[in-house]
């Protein structure tokens, strides 16, 4: 880089998640072995929704390739730090002393924004970019992203704590055969849960036919469409797996309070996003021998930030031991599915543990795009962070304390 050491972006107390609403602080720092020569160092904030795919299709003659993209802007804002239209003390400057020079900024995050989010297809995206404008030259610039995060509470669903129930079946013959179908009926004790947390996840599986089945498995699936002006696409995605037995001919197997953990992963919805929509479910699915497709059964459940108040040890994962205060156990109740009571009201609460942050579990993504130039700096290298909860570091408590 020449006369340009180094140029990149700090964020005060390396803070990197943000709120709604809350004020972005940092300092831009150049640092320079000789003075250089400049119109402006400018400071842009910048919060966008983008999504492009391509596709490819023939006439009979020729392949062509079309694009579908779509986009959406929340904010974006400009300032001049030094040099033209800085407004200070070196609105005249036309040259920038060597050594190191730290422009400090401060901007405040506008209210509802969705959740940052890299995809597939599209990303909502916040930075914080700044460019030294050269003239008859190329100009530098620097980036630096960061995490806005969407709290969504699970209390104000009213369907968060209700238990979720599915069910399917499938013949492997044709209907004259004698072999019976396979079902499967999967429940969940809720609804609604937080990165961090476990499925407890029952099922009972009836194989009637003769065939032995090689396994069941329950997934965690991030379901997301992407809307372009013209179009949508979807696109589903596996965020965590576990697998259990398999059944064989003429057998059944339940699966009893299995756990599944979920990763750091976007709210659902992704709200205030008019162009990304992210849904989730649980899908069950018990493997099938031969040319067929699997049994599935898919319960749909919603992945918020801020986790239900009132949950009990029997419907908490079992991550961390009770305390010698508490040693009753209130024994399972079979429903008339055969599956165990999704709550037990009498136990006591336990109180959620406190939030951290965590890297989105996909790793992380370039965010260079079409409006920077090769001579981009900073950290390009990006994972958005999401709300997560430790539960072991959850405890008994007898009240139901308020959590925000």
């Amino acid at each position: 880089m020449g006369k340009l050491k180094s140029f990149f972006v700090n964020f005060n107390e390396n803070k990197e998640v943000y709120l709604p609403g809350e004020n972005v602080s940092g300092s831009v720092i150049a640092d320079l072995s000789e003075p250089m020569k400049l119109r402006a160092l400018r400071i842009e904030f910048r919060g966008k929704a983008h999504v492009h795919w391509t596709e490819t299709y023939s006439d009979g003659k020729n392949t062509h390739t079309r694009h579908y993209r779509g986009e959406e802007d929340y904010f974006k804002h400009s300032v001049s730090v030094y040099g033209k239209e800085s407004g200070g003390n070196f609105e005249n400057s036309k040259e920038l002393p060597s050594g190191e020079s730290v422009f400090p900024f401060q901007f405040q995050l506008p209210m509802n924004l969705p959740s940052s989010f890299e995809g597939r297809h599209g990303y909502v995206r916040y930075y914080v970019k700044a460019t030294i404008d050269k003239p008859w030259k190329f100009n530098h610039n620097t980036k630096r992203a960061f995490t806005v995060l969407d709290m969504i509470d699970l209390n104000e669903n009213p369907n968060a704590k209700v238990p979720s129930t599915a069910n399917g079946s499938k013949n492997l013959c044709c209907l004259c055969c004698a072999s019976g179908p396979i079902q499967a009926e999967v429940q969940l004790d809720r609804t609604g849960y937080v990165p961090g947390e476990f499925f407890l996840i029952n099922a009972n599986v009836e194989n009637g036919s003769n065939k032995d089945l090689a396994k069941t498995s329950a997934a965690l699936v991030q379901q997301v469409k992407f809307k372009a002006t013209s179009k949508s696409k979807r696109v589903s995605e596996t965020v965590a797996e576990i697998s259990g037995a398999g059944v064989r001919g003429r057998q059944s197997i339940q699966w009893s309070n299995e756990r599944l953990q979920i990763p750091a992963i976007p709210p659902s919805m992704l709200r205030h996003c008019g162009i990304i929509i992210i849904t989730y479910q649980l899908q069950f699915s018990v493997a099938v021998p031969g040319p067929r497709f699997n049994l599935t059964v898919n319960v749909p459940v919603e992945i918020g930030s801020v986790p239900l108040q009132g949950l009990t040890p029997y419907n908490m994962p079992a991550v961390a031991a009770a305390p010698t205060t508490f040693q009753s156990e209130v024994p399972p109740v079979a429903s008339s599915s055969g599956l165990p009571p999704p709550e037990q009201p009498s136990a006591p609460a336990y109180e959620p543990p406190p939030p951290s942050y965590a890297a989105v579990y996909s790793g992380t993504t370039d965010i260079r795009d079409n409006d920077d130039n090769d001579h981009l700096m900073g950290e390009r290298s990006f994972a958005p962070q999401y709300a997560y909860y430790d539960w072991s570091q959850s405890a008994f408590t007898y009240t139901n304390p308020s959590y925000k």
